[in-house]
């Protein structure tokens, strides 16, 4: 029986230059890599799975060291596919083929692949293997979402990781990671638990944007206001109603003509407060200063509209070369499938039709099918790649040209507005007295600053909207925290915690038949967002506490197995029985358990593990992989 999602590993094999050092099949229920001695290279075959899986590690041995490449063939959800990691290339990620293993090696030169230079291919990676499990993309804040890398943590139990800690690399982690995983993989919440996490993630984000935004607008506006009036604390309307005042008593003392060429009301009442006597000369210099800009700014248009054509251009060729494979594809699976009577080349009828299978009508050749099919998914996942990258790019192009067009309306306007300016100064001609140009100076001014008032106004009523947005979002997530609350709360939850915590406590009886720690059991308390779990509520001994812990790892399993609802992959490494002093009878005692567990269950699941202190009757059996490994005989064949 299958239950999903499931993982399973069928064979792990690394290489040294071009000499395999480690080549062992596994198979599903117990594995069991054994030695006689310590430091025989089993806990760095653990580290590869792990590592070739997706994980990180930080400390190799020195015989690790020499490894330079893993490939990996593993069963997910019951479909068969290789993965490859190269060790000693920085950054270099997860390969997945969708072929097994010896058809991996027989097609490609894995000392030469790569896939260093593919960006977020990590994230491409983890969507894809979650894509394959039929675990949901889930948001786990505003900035990241859930990784395949983050449920690692939960399946294996290693070593340098602390007893304390539940997860392994911890530190990569963060208590809304950790506390998600739980309840996703453990207490396998439904798709509106999911659908809320996204939502929350997505108001949150929005939620920060127009936070930052605020505080920028806030800034620029006491700026705005120290520089014009000189009043960080400026209030708006009081300000208005005082200039308004000046602004009418000066109308009542100046009247200002019609002028008899134009049709408005001559417009340089604002400007005479603003022009000194060499301000016709920096009109013109401004007016020479825009024509040239706009002249730039319309080679930078064509330029831009170059790049459009050719694009377009690229994109259809692009999407010319998906139909020409496409079409590769059809043509091919035709002829290959055709029973020639005569001989395209010489005409001959002397062709034979005792084919095997697989094989070409026409050559005899073998057709390996599956690199057929790897290397056209191969080149279309290229295209696509390329095409994503192409659109991206148009579509920043598209905007900038839009932006520049917007740029060349509003300098071609200016230089409107100066022209006539410039023309305006010298039609001012019913000025006559100083006191009268005082005047209008005076009113210039006053009416500038009702201007920069406005403007002012208007940036306030543009924050003000913001704000009413923010706390929008605010009541928003609110109400969707309290969704995701009261559907934590359920009774599932519950129901698999006291699952989980009564098979802890069976395991734990089992193990007080050998040692007494545990024998007396009044609770048991384990917090997955902060990556603890304590008994009694005190100290126990290191050795004791590998036991609670595996115990809880193996709990966690067995909910696995037992309900087919569970997100837990149905896959448990544990590189750490032996570990912090552990006694033989201890240790043999849990794999006793373990073997226990594992026939108990008609459901497909893996448990890989390592000992020097194997059972005498689980030793030379199916369950063992590889050799008795000692100092002279060791794990890696270097």
């Amino acid at each position: 029986m299958l239950y999903s999602p499931s993982i399973f590993i069928k064979q792990l094999k690394l290489y040294a230059g071009v000499k395999p050092a480690y080549d062992q099949k596994f198979d599903y229920g117990l594995n069991i890599i054994r030695s006689k001695d310590n430091s025989t290279g089993k806990s760095s075959i653990l580290n590869f799975i792990y590592y070739i899986l997706g994980g990180d590690i930080y400390s190799w041995t020195n015989a690790a060291h020499e490894i330079d490449y893993g490939l990996m063939e593993v069963e997910l959800n019951g479909d068969i596919y290789t993965l490859l990691r190269n060790k000693n290339k920085e950054e270099e990620a997860v390969s997945i083929f969708n072929s097994p293993l010896i058809e991996v090696e027989k097609n490609i030169d894995i000392r030469f692949y790569s896939t260093k230079s593919i960006d977020n291919f990590n994230e491409l990676y983890s969507n894809y293997i979650f894509e394959k499990l039929n675990i949901p993309n889930v948001a786990i804040n505003e900035n990241r979402n859930l990784k395949f890398q983050d449920l690692l943590g939960l399946l294996y139990s290693d070593q340098d990781t602390s007893v304390y800690s539940i997860f392994k690399n911890s530190e990569k982690s963060n208590e809304a990671i950790r506390k998600i995983i739980s309840e996703i993989f453990i207490f396998s919440k439904d798709t509106d638990y999911l659908k809320k996490l996204n939502l929350l993630a997505e108001a949150k984000k929005e939620y920060a944007k127009y936070n930052n935004n605020i505080n920028v607008q806030n800034d620029n506006l006491s700026g705005l206001k120290l520089m014009h009036f000189n009043e960080e604390k400026l209030i708006i309307a009081n300000k208005k109603e005082e200039i308004n005042k000046e602004i009418f008593e000066l109308s009542n003392i100046t009247k200002i003509k019609k002028n008899k060429n134009l049709d408005n009301e001559i417009l340089t009442i604002m400007e005479i407060g603003e022009i000194g006597s060499n301000e016709i000369d920096k009109i013109q210099n401004k007016i020479i200063s825009l024509r040239e800009e706009l002249q730039l700014v319309k080679q930078q248009i064509r330029e831009k509209e170059i790049y459009l054509k050719e694009s377009t251009a690229f994109l259809e060729a692009l999407k010319d070369r998906q139909n020409a494979i496409n079409t590769s594809l059809i043509v091919s699976k035709k002829i290959e499938n055709i029973e020639y009577k005569f001989c395209p080349s010489c005409f001959s009828n002397n062709i034979s039709n005792n084919f095997e299978k697989d094989c070409c009508y026409l050559c005899k050749n073998k057709i390996d099918r599956n690199v057929r099919k790897y290397s056209r998914n191969k080149a279309l996942q290229e295209i696509e790649f390329q095409e994503k990258e192409s659109k991206e790019l148009f579509s920043d192009m598209q905007k900038a040209k839009k932006h520049l067009e917007e740029k060349k309306i509003n300098i071609n306007k200016e230089i409107k507005e100066l022209e006539k300016r410039f023309k305006n100064i010298y039609e001012i001609s019913d000025v006559k007295s100083a006191e009268r140009d005082q005047k209008l100076i005076e009113l210039g001014i006053s009416q500038s600053k009702l201007k920069e008032l406005e403007y002012i106004e208007g940036y306030e009523k543009d924050i003000q909207k913001m704000i009413i947005i923010k706390e929008e979002l605010k009541v928003k997530m609110q109400q969707i925290q309290n969704d995701i609350r009261q559907i934590e709360d359920s009774g599932l939850k519950n129901e698999y915690l006291r699952f989980i915590e009564n098979s802890m406590r069976k395991i734990l009886k089992e193990d007080a038949k050998v040692d007494g720690t545990f024998n007396s059991i009044s609770d048991i308390n384990v917090y997955f967002d902060k990556n603890r779990i304590n008994i009694n509520s005190s100290k126990i001994s290191a050795s004791s506490q590998v036991i609670l812990k595996n115990a809880l790892h193996l709990a966690i399993f067995e909910l696995s197995l037992k309900y087919p609802s569970v997100l837990y992959p149905r896959l448990l490494l544990l590189d750490n029985i032996d570990d912090k002093g552990m006694t033989s009878s201890r240790s043999q005692n849990f794999q006793r358990i373990m073997k226990t567990l594992s026939q108990k269950y008609d459901v497909k699941h893996q448990i890989i593990l390592t000992t020097t202190q194997i059972a005498e009757e689980l030793d030379n059996t199916s369950c063992c992989i590889g050799d008795v490994y000692t100092a002279s005989n060791k794990t890696l064949t270097l």
